[in-house]
C-alpha cells in the first residue's frame, strides 16, 4: 500500500509544476498609476514588471511597492520569481511582465 501511495505522489508532483525562474534586477524606478491600483517598476538592466490591483492583490501591490522601493534607497537588487521555468533574464519583452510569483532581496 505504501509503494502505491509513492507511486501515486510521484506522478502528482511533476517536476515542472515545481519550477520557475529567478532573475536578479536593479530597480530603477517606480510608478504608480493615478488610481494607485497600478504598480510599474523599471529595472536599470531594461526589463520591467508589472502589477495591478484588485481587493485580492492589494497586500501583493503594497508589498511589491514597499520592497522595491526599500532596494532603490538601499542600493540593492531584487529577485524575481517569474512562473515560467527557462525564463531568459536578459531577454524579456512585454508578455512576462506581469507574469510573475513574486520579488525577494538579493
Amino acid at each position: 500500500m505504501k509503494k502505491i501511495f509513492l507511486f501515486l505522489a510521484a506522478i502528482g508532483f511533476s517536476n515542472s509544476a515545481l519550477a520557475w525562474t529567478e532573475c536578479t534586477f536593479t530597480p530603477e524606478h517606480v510608478w504608480l498609476g493615478l488610481d494607485a491600483e497600478n504598480v510599474w517598476v523599471k529595472f536599470e538592466e531594461g526589463n520591467w514588471i508589472f502589477k495591478t490591483s484588485d481587493e485580492t492583490t492589494d497586500r501583493q501591490l503594497n508589498s511589491i511597492l514597499s520592497m522595491t522601493m526599500a532596494a532603490i534607497t538601499s542600493d540593492r537588487s531584487i529577485v524575481v520569481r517569474y512562473t515560467d521555468d527557462n525564463v531568459v533574464c536578459t531577454d524579456l519583452d512585454g508578455d512576462k511582465t506581469s507574469d510573475f510569483m513574486g520579488i525577494s532581496f538579493k
